[in-house]
């Protein structure tokens, strides 16, 4: 996509890892505008070692940032332009309720 081009990215709270990285190497370079709510700030990459027994591990092993150096866990990285996003315009599946098979 040419540098000209427009951009804007929505993001909410279910904006987690690689979206969060995307909106925050987009801002550091500003090429575009992030609008939305804050994103859920998952910045982590965790290991799960193996223990005798059948027991485990997790360990953080990794850690996620934008291209400026901010990290993502946990940040709630907020768009741009932050604005609420009405819930009549995301539909999400109710789990509330079981289906058939």
């Amino acid at each position: 996509m040419p540098d000209t081009f427009p951009m804007v990215v929505l993001i909410d709270d279910g904006s987690a890892s690689a979206s969060e990285i995307v909106a925050g190497a987009i801002q550091d370079h500003d090429r575009g505008l992030i609008v939305g709510e804050s994103s859920f700030g998952k910045g982590l990459v965790q290991s799960i070692f193996p223990l005798n027994g059948g027991a485990g591990l997790t360990l953080t092993t990794a850690r996620y940032y934008t291209p400026s150096g901010r990290l993502i866990q946990r940040d709630y990285s907020s768009g741009s332009l932050p604005v609420p996003i009405p819930a009549l315009f995301i539909k999400r599946p109710d789990r509330s309720q079981k289906t058939e098979e």
